[in-house]
C-alpha cells in the first residue's frame, strides 16, 4: 500500500567541499580588519546555514488517458501546484510539477507545511507537514479516488462511466471480476472515504464483506449498501450511512442510482450528477442537500409518454413527479419488502400509483398544453 513518504538522499547541497555540522566555514568567509591607529587584526566569521533540496513528487493512481489503475502512480505532468509555507502558513516557496510530475525546492533546515492542489481536477487538495535536516529529501504524494462503487460494471457501465467523469474521486471494483483481479485492486479500500456496496449476496462474487471493515468509509459511517441480501446484513459489522440499511439516507442513494442504464438518458445523466453532490453531503463536504430540492430529487424512468417538437413541454411522459417520489422515500424507506431487495417505495406507493393513475390523465395534460399552444399560433398570426 502505497501512502505518502520520503526518503533522505546523501547529497552535496552546499557550495563547498566539507559540511561540518550546521555551519560551513571557508576562506572566503573570512574578512581581515585592520584598526586605524594599530597593527592589531581580528577575523570575524560568518555562517552560513546549508539549503536541504527537497523533492515533491506529485502522482495519480488512475490515468484517464491510459484508464489504468495502478498503486504506484502516474506522474502529475504540470497538473499540480506546490505551496510550501512555515507553521504560521507564511508561504515561502511555491511551484508546479514538471513533466515528470516533480518539482524542486531549495529550503532552509526546519518543519514545513505542504500544500498539494491537483489543478483542473475534482480531488481535494493534500495538506502535511515535513522536516527537512541537512541533506536532499523526496515527499511523495500520491492521489487516489476515495468513493468507490462495489458493482457488476457490465451491468452498470454507463452509470459508472459517467459517475467517473463527474469526479476524478470516483472508481469502482468489478464485482464480477475474478478472485485475482479483485485482488490486485484490493489496496484502494484502504483510501475509500465512501463505499457503495451494489446487490450483495454472501458467497455469491469473489469478494466478502469482510473487505469493508477496516476502511476509512466504515470506521466514518459512510457504506451505502443497496439491492442486496438482507437476511443477514446486520451481523456484518458495517457502519451503514443513517445508521442502518433502512435509512432514508441508504434509500435515496439506492433510488438515484437505480436509473435504468440507458444511453444518453436524461434521468441516468441527473441521476447520477445529483448521486455525486448527495454523496459529498453524507460525507460532510457541501452543505447542500439535493434530496430537498424538488428540482434534484430522484428521477425514475417513464413507462410511455407523447412528445411533440413545438411544445415547450416536448415530452410528457406517464412517470410520478419528483417530489412524489422524495416523500414515499421518507415515508417507506429501506429495501426488501418483497424478500427481492428491491426498494420498499418501489414495491408499495409505486404500484399503488400506477393503479389509481388513469392514462387518460396523460392525454387530457397533453390536450391542455396543446390547446395553449394553437392559442399562441393563432395571436401570433393575428398581430402579424
Amino acid at each position: 500500500m502505497l501512502h505518502e513518504f520520503s526518503f533522505a538522499e546523501n547529497t552535496d547541497s552546499s557550495n563547498s567541499n566539507d559540511i561540518s555540522d550546521t555551519n560551513i566555514v571557508s576562506n572566503k568567509n573570512v574578512n581581515t580588519i585592520e584598526t586605524a591607529n594599530s597593527n592589531v587584526k581580528s577575523n570575524s566569521v560568518q555562517t552560513v546555514t546549508p539549503k536541504s533540496r527537497l523533492t515533491v513528487i506529485v502522482k495519480e493512481a488512475y490515468n484517464k488517458t491510459s484508464k489504468k489503475l495502478s498503486e504506484d502512480g502516474f506522474a502529475v505532468k504540470g497538473g499540480a501546484y506546490v505551496r510550501i509555507t512555515d507553521l504560521s502558513k507564511n508561504l515561502v516557496s511555491s511551484g508546479y510539477t514538471d513533466q515528470y510530475g516533480k518539482v524542486n525546492f531549495d529550503l532552509n533546515p526546519g518543519t514545513y507545511l505542504i500544500n498539494i492542489s491537483y489543478l483542473n481536477s475534482t480531488y481535494l487538495s493534500y495538506s502535511g507537514t515535513k522536516t527537512l535536516s541537512y541533506y536532499s529529501d523526496n515527499f511523495t504524494h500520491l492521489f487516489v479516488p476515495d468513493i468507490i462503487f462495489v458493482t457488476p460494471y457490465s451491468g452498470n457501465k454507463i452509470k459508472i462511466d459517467k459517475l467517473m467523469n463527474v469526479s476524478d474521486r470516483v472508481y469502482y471494483l468489478d464485482s464480477q471480476a475474478s478472485k485475482t483481479d479483485l485482488l490486485k485492486m484490493q489496496w484502494i479500500l484502504d483510501y475509500a472515504n465512501f463505499i457503495y456496496i451494489d446487490m450483495y449476496m454472501t458467497g455469491s462474487y469473489e469478494f466478502s464483506y469482510e473487505w469493508f471493515i477496516d476502511t476509512p468509509a466504515n470506521k466514518k459511517g459512510n457504506i451505502a449498501y443497496c439491492f442486496g441480501d438482507y437476511s443477514d446484513v446486520d451481523s456484518y459489522g458495517l457502519n451503514f450511512i443513517g445508521g442502518n440499511v433502512s435509512s432514508i439516507e441508504n434509500t435515496f442513494v439506492g433510488t438515484y442510482y437505480q436509473a435504468e442504464e440507458l444511453p444518453l438518458s436524461e434521468v441516468l445523466i441527473k441521476n447520477m450528477e445529483n448521486l455525486f453532490d448527495y454523496i459529498l453531503f453524507l460525507m460532510n463536504e457541501s452543505n447542500i442537500d439535493p434530496t430537498e430540492d424538488t428540482n434534484r430529487t430522484p428521477l425514475i424512468d417513464s413507462i410511455w409518454g407523447i412528445y411533440h417538437p413545438n411544445l415547450e413541454e416536448q415530452v410528457i411522459d406517464f412517470r410520478p413527479n419528483p417530489e412524489d417520489v422524495a416523500n414515499w422515500i421518507r415515508s417507506n424507506p429501506g429495501f426488501d419488502g418483497d424478500g427481492q431487495g428491491s426498494l420498499n417505495w418501489m414495491v408499495e406507493n409505486y404500484i399503488e400509483w400506477l393503479n389509481t393513475t388513469s392514462i387518460s390523465d396523460l392525454f387530457e395534460r397533453f390536450e391542455n398544453l396543446y390547446n395553449e399552444y394553437k392559442k399562441l399560433i393563432i395571436s401570433l398570426n393575428l398581430v402579424m
